[in-house]
């Protein structure tokens, strides 16, 4: 952990990277990549036990590009491509109604399609 504190503090001291050695960036990759690992996976389990939604609601709202949209939670189709999305938003789980997703020109890995494909019942059909 002080190697990983140690690299943190050179990275918000020169945010270019420039003083960094290559072990130290190689570290700072794998160690971003576990969190958002993890971070990836605990929305996902939140999103799917989520029971504080207000059925008298309409909408949802999801984040796209740092911005808050609205979506009807009655939606049949879905259409969220080019977003640069490597997680699909954990409000998207909650659409009941769903009946196709398009999600061309993201950032998903192989094994967050399949988790994808696995979160929604098979009559939803997804578009990668």
């Amino acid at each position: 952990m002080g190697n990983v504190l140690k690299v943190l503090k050179k990275i918000q001291a020169n945010p270019n990277f420039q003083e960094l050695t290559d072990e130290e960036l190689t570290l700072s990759l794998k160690l971003v990549e576990e969190l958002g690992s993890k971070i990836q996976e605990v929305v996902f389990q939140r999103s799917q036990t989520c029971e504080n939604d207000d059925d008298n609601d309409e909408f949802i709202e999801i984040v796209i590009d740092g911005k808050p949209d609205l979506i009807k939670k009655n939606i049949q189709v879905l259409n969220i491509s080019c977003n640069r999305f490597k997680t699909l938003p954990a409000a998207i789980f909650r659409l009941k109604n769903l009946r196709k997703l398009y999600l061309y020109s993201n950032s998903f890995s192989i094994e967050e399609k399949k988790k994808i494909r696995r979160s929604f019942p098979p009559q939803v059909q997804i578009y990668f």
